[in-house]
């Protein structure tokens, strides 16, 4: 392999599209805060095209939690300076012709970017329920308080695992009940720990997840932690809890 033959072959995914109902998506090497490559999307033909981010800086900020009062005001300081528009909560170009279509690629890659890290470092974050709290009240008012604790397991690779609700149940059944949050430290703690209790088959545990639905979950984590242990909506652990676990056989 020549050294032209690496750098086109290392560059492809950059350079190739996938068309779907007449858009097409151009993945490009600009990189949101989150390392995520930035991806534009390109409708229209010979004739002129139209290329947009189609939302993908506010799904960002929103995924981060960040309150976007208005999204195409805060859109617009980053595409006035390259003739670029802010419509819906997207950033937009307006008609190019072939020649022009490369600029507008990077000019809208390079603005969706700019805007998510700008948001990140000004945009005041929404007011998150305590999952912990809250789910702390729900078990003191479904199990008797004193068969709350706080206990430390084993799991399969021998690493032991502390955990602050864990209901004791008759003989030695534990409901291990455990608050997760939508950031990643919280999301491979939790999946770690109850994996690894998973495959400890000695331990007669029921383990459960409890997470606020109403937060910016990505749908890959929810099914991260579904592979760790059952998912509970925090709105529905009232009603859920007494059922999935009971203090006498």
């Amino acid at each position: 392999m020549t050294h032209m033959d690496f750098v086109i072959e290392a560059l492809a995914p950059y350079s190739i599209g996938s068309e779907r109902d007449g858009t097409v998506a151009v993945p490009t090497q600009c990189l949101y805060p989150s390392l995520a490559a930035v991806t534009v999307y390109v409708q229209g033909g010979p004739n002129g095209a139209i290329v947009s981010d189609a939302g993908r800086a506010i799904d960002e900020l929103t995924a981060c939690n960040r309150e976007i009062p208005d999204a195409d005001r805060f859109l617009r300081r980053f595409c006035e300076k390259t003739g670029l528009k802010a419509e819906q909560g997207k950033i937009v170009s307006p008609k190019v012709s072939a020649t022009q279509l490369a600029a507008a690629v990077a000019f809208v890659a390079n603005a969706s970017a700019s805007a998510v890290a700008y948001g990140l470092d000004h945009l005041k974050s929404k007011p998150r329920r305590d999952v912990r709290a809250e789910l702390l009240s729900v078990l003191r008012q479904t199990f008797p308080p004193k068969r709350i604790t706080r206990q430390r397991f084993v799991g399969t690779s021998n690493r032991p695992y502390t955990f602050d609700y864990v209901i004791h149940g008759s003989g030695d059944r534990y409901f291990l009940v455990d608050p997760v949050k939508p950031d990643p430290n919280s999301i491979n703690s939790r999946a770690i720990a109850h994996l690894d209790l998973k495959g400890a088959g000695e331990l007669n545990l029921t383990q459960r997840l409890v997470y606020d639905e109403e937060d910016a979950w990505q749908a890959a984590d929810l099914n991260l932690l579904r592979m760790a242990a059952p998912l509970i909506p925090l709105s529905r652990a009232a009603v859920v809890l007494p059922s999935e676990f009971r203090l006498e056989n």
